[in-house]
C-alpha cells in the first residue's frame, strides 16, 4: 500500500474572499501560485511517482506547476472532482449564514448529514473517490494527490479507512497550500515524508 502526499492547491480569489468554491472552476490567484512554489520545495526530495488530480481548477494548474518544478508526471482522473456544494457555491460565509442558518449550523457540526441544495452528499463523493483511486493505489508506491477542500479531507478519511467526514466549506480558506502524508499501510499521518515512511516501515516489520 502506498504513501500518499495529500496536496491542497494554492488559493484562489474565492478563498481570499471567503467564498465557498466547491466544484466551481476557479484559477489560482497570485498568492496561490506562490503557495504552490513553496509546496514544490517541500516535495523536492520526495520520491513521487505521479501526481493525481481532477481536471478542474485550482487543482489542475497546481499539479501542472508541481509537475514542471519536480519533473513528476500528472494524471487527471475523473472522479476526483471537489464536492458539488450546489447553491452554496459562490456565496460568502455571512451570506450563507443568512440564507441557510439551520442547514449551515448542522453542516458545521455534522457535515456528512447535510446535502447542500442542488449539490451532492459526502457519501456520493466518497463513492466516486474510492472508485477513482482504486487502481492508482494498487499501482504506485508514492503518490501525490492534489485536491482542494472538502474533497481532500474526504480522501484522507478514505485512505485511513475512517468514517467519512467532510471539512466544512466555511473553514477551508486556511488550508490552501497545505501538505500531509498518509501511510496507507500503517494508517499514519505526518507532515514530513521521512517520519511517516520510517515509522510505517517499522510497524510493518513488527518493530
Amino acid at each position: 500500500m502506498p504513501i500518499v502526499a495529500i496536496i491542497r492547491p494554492g488559493a484562489t480569489e474565492f478563498d481570499e474572499q471567503h467564498r465557498v468554491q466547491g466544484s466551481l472552476d476557479i484559477p489560482l490567484s497570485p498568492q496561490g501560485a506562490e503557495q504552490v512554489s513553496l509546496i514544490a520545495e517541500r516535495l523536492r526530495q520526495i520520491p513521487l511517482e505521479v501526481l493525481l488530480c481532477p481536471a478542474a481548477e485550482p487543482a489542475a494548474s497546481s499539479a501542472e506547476v508541481l509537475s514542471e518544478l519536480l519533473g513528476v508526471p500528472v494524471r487527471e482522473i475523473e472522479g476526483l472532482e471537489n464536492q458539488d456544494l450546489g447553491l452554496w457555491q459562490g456565496l460568502q460565509i455571512e451570506e450563507l449564514r443568512r440564507k441557510y442558518p439551520k442547514a449551515i449550523r448542522q453542516h458545521e457540526e455534522l457535515p456528512a448529514t447535510v446535502c447542500p441544495p442542488n449539490g451532492e452528499t459526502v457519501n456520493d463523493v466518497r463513492d466516486r473517490l474510492e472508485a477513482a483511486l482504486a487502481r492508482p493505489l494498487r499501482r504506485y508506491d508514492v503518490i501525490g494527490l492534489v485536491l482542494p477542500e472538502p474533497v481532500a479531507s474526504l480522501a484522507r478519511d478514505l485512505l485511513l479507512e475512517e468514517s467519512p467526514q467532510a471539512m466544512c466549506p466555511l473553514c477551508t480558506d486556511n488550508h490552501c497550500g497545505e501538505l500531509e502524508f498518509v501511510n496507507t499501510e500503517s494508517h499514519l499521518v505526518a507532515y514530513d515524508y521521512d517520519s511517516v515512511a520510517t515509522v510505517g516501515a517499522a510497524r510493518k516489520n513488527g518493530l
